[in-house]
């Protein structure tokens, strides 16, 4: 599924909507770090990166890249972790460029990297539900 990178919470709530007081909270004590954070869609979200659910990912990762990028446009981007059929994340930028060339806008090598899935936390519904343990710690 895709996500939103942002630059900082400020603009979230264009994009997300019912953000609870915990769910401010958490956002502010998970980002920047390894965390989608689930929240309902606006009517801002493009169709295309809304789930069945009507909900979006949102995060802000730890990555000056990605962050400056986001900056630069002055808008969020949206992302996607790519993982072949075994389940084993792609992360040499010229494996994504020869497998995705038609598919994708831009690949970014910023040098391989070792990557973890971030830990995904599911906020629409007033507590939240984790719904993939990740990179980030458990801190609520």
């Amino acid at each position: 599924p895709l996500s939103f990178i942002f630059s900082d919470i400020s603009g979230i709530s264009d994009y997300a909507r019912n953000i609870s007081d915990r769910a401010f909270t958490i956002m502010k004590k998970a980002f920047p770090g390894p965390y989608t954070l689930i929240f309902k869609a606006t009517k801002l979200v493009p169709k295309v990166a809304i789930t069945n659910q009507k909900t979006i990912g949102v995060r802000i990762p730890d990555n000056n890249i990605a962050l400056d990028l986001v900056r630069a446009l002055g808008r969020p981007i949206m992302s996607a972790s790519v993982s072949t059929a075994g389940g084993e994340y792609i992360v040499e930028p010229q494996d994504l460029e020869k497998r995705y060339r038609n598919e994708v806008d831009l690949v970014i090598d910023a040098g391989p990297k070792i990557s973890e899935p971030s830990t995904v936390i599911d906020l629409t519904e007033g507590n939240p539900v984790i719904i993939r343990q990740g990179k980030g710690e458990i801190f609520f």
